[in-house]
């Protein structure tokens, strides 16, 4: 059962109300002993151990105070991270040896994410659509196999820049690559991606404070 100031009825007998009082017990127990030190027949100091958890669990508690700390695993790093909480918002606190982002260093990814090179498919079309969707991988390959427009990204972190590596290989040759209308290139040039069938082209893609993307392009490239 759930904790109940009000068990047992102050007009029941002692007998009557034990079952009561013994379940209020096991409620006081069970919430206790998920943060400190207290436990039936065990260590019952009561000494605060320490709020841990996801997100989830974290935003599930309503009640904080100012001051409060929960600890958070790093999804950049997989460290753990302390947060204190500022009475509207949660803060990151800078611990000796501690591995805590900044907030220009945030990112969506998590560590596999980020590390990991993640294909992405163009959808058929005239011409094919390669969506690039910055939220599930900061590293991407794909084929071309016909014309294809290379779309504007997606899911940037906001107010963050955000980077992307693609990696293009064409299969057959002569496809016409055209871009979204928020990509940006010096001098207005349109990147220059190998047409040959085989030919391989790394694209570098940042996102940019006012919501375009600076795009830059390695064609051409090779076994020496």
């Amino acid at each position: 059962m759930a904790w109940d100031k009000n068990l047992p009825n102050g007009g029941s007998n002692i007998a009557q109300g034990d079952n009561a009082i013994r379940d209020n017990n096991q409620a006081i127990e069970t919430a206790l002993g998920q943060e400190h030190e207290f436990s039936t027949g065990g260590t019952n100091a009561g000494r605060h151990k320490f709020v841990s958890g996801n997100a989830a669990a974290q935003s599930a508690i309503t009640t904080w105070q100012n001051g409060s700390l929960f600890f958070r695993t790093d999804l950049r790093t997989g460290n753990i991270v302390l947060q204190r909480y500022s009475g509207s918002a949660w803060v990151s606190v800078d611990v000796y040896q501690l591995d805590i982002p900044r907030t220009d260093e945030q990112s969506p990814y998590t560590v596999t994410q980020w590390g990991t090179w993640a294909p992405v498919t163009p959808g058929a079309g005239s011409p094919d659509t390669l969506a690039i969707d910055l939220a599930l991988s900061a590293y991407k390959y794909a084929t071309i196999v016909g014309d294809t427009i290379i779309s504007n990204p997606t899911n940037a972190l906001a107010a963050n820049g955000t980077t992307c590596l693609l990696f293009l290989t064409m299969s057959g040759a002569g496809h016409v690559i055209t871009w979204g209308n928020n990509y940006r290139t010096p001098g207005g040039v349109t990147p220059a991606i190998s047409a040959g069938s085989g030919a391989k082209t790394l694209v570098y893609i940042q996102s940019c404070q006012d919501g375009t993307y600076a795009v830059t392009t390695l064609p051409g490239l090779a076994a020496i």
